[in-house]
């Protein structure tokens, strides 16, 4: 009789050791130090920002610089001549003129669920997105662009036709200006402004040599950049064939 109630005795008393033994563990994993772990994620980021400003102080140190804006006007031009480390008196600023897309247009004008392909009707042709004349706007070094973020501000997402103009208007810019031969290229930036980021489809992540805020700034390379202005702007057109890249759009 005497040792079952020493047993029954002991079990409560093996029960709150158990229960204690699990409230301590839990304060200790839950209160102890977190490890010094290395964002490697934030190193690379931070390292595109240093290589971008000695990039550009190297590129134009000493020499006059032409800029184009798109769609930018106001007190954020001379910020962003300070943050790329620009000289104002050495920086000849253009703006680019160019007709707004017509506001009749849509997404779906462009990005068309189906399209007649075999061209039962008539060749698949994209609608018109005006962009500056070639001959208004040389000898470029720097394009900077304010970026739409309207609709994104207003949760309508990023399927902005103006968004994708002015993408594109940068983008033919940075070629016309850039690209003199196939073994010949001059280096062209663009900069885009906006707390939407540029179109990933036509200014690649490989090309980004700094982000900071709300500021983008590429170097594009520019045979992969001609590729793309050379290609329709949308699923509203069948490419062209090989033969034809060689043409502007």
């Amino acid at each position: 009789m005497g040792s079952k109630t020493s047993s029954s005795r002991a079990k409560p008393f093996i029960f709150f050791l158990l229960f204690l033994s699990s409230f301590l563990f839990f304060i200790v994993l839950t209160f102890r130090p977190k490890p010094n772990l290395i964002n490697t994620h934030g190193l690379q980021h931070q390292a595109k920002i240093s290589n971008g400003f000695n990039l550009i102080a190297k590129e134009f140190k000493g020499k006059n610089v032409k800029v184009g804006l798109v769609n930018l006007v106001g007190d954020r031009i001379e910020a962003t001549y300070r943050l790329l480390g620009l000289s104002e008196s050495k920086t000849e600023t253009v703006k680019v003129r160019f007709d707004h897309v017509s506001k009749d247009l849509t997404w779906r004008d462009f990005f068309p669920e189906w399209i007649d392909e075999d061209e039962k009707w008539a060749p698949p042709k994209c609608p018109e997105i005006p962009l500056p004349r070639k001959e208004d706007y040389e000898d470029l070094d720097v394009v900077i662009a304010r970026t739409p973020c309207d609709k994104v501000k207003e949760n309508k997402g990023i399927r902005d036709v103006f968004r994708l103009q002015v993408n594109l208007v940068v983008a033919n810019l940075v070629v016309r200006n850039g690209w003199i031969s196939p073994d010949v290229n001059r280096t062209v930036y663009a900069v885009f402004i906006g707390s939407c980021e540029p179109m990933v489809e036509i200014f690649r992540c490989d090309d980004l040599v700094m982000h900071q805020g709300d500021h983008w700034m590429y170097k594009p390379e520019l045979r992969r950049l001609k590729q793309k202005v050379l290609m329709p702007f949308g699923s509203c057109q069948l490419a062209p064939s090989y033969a034809q890249t060689g043409k502007f759009c």
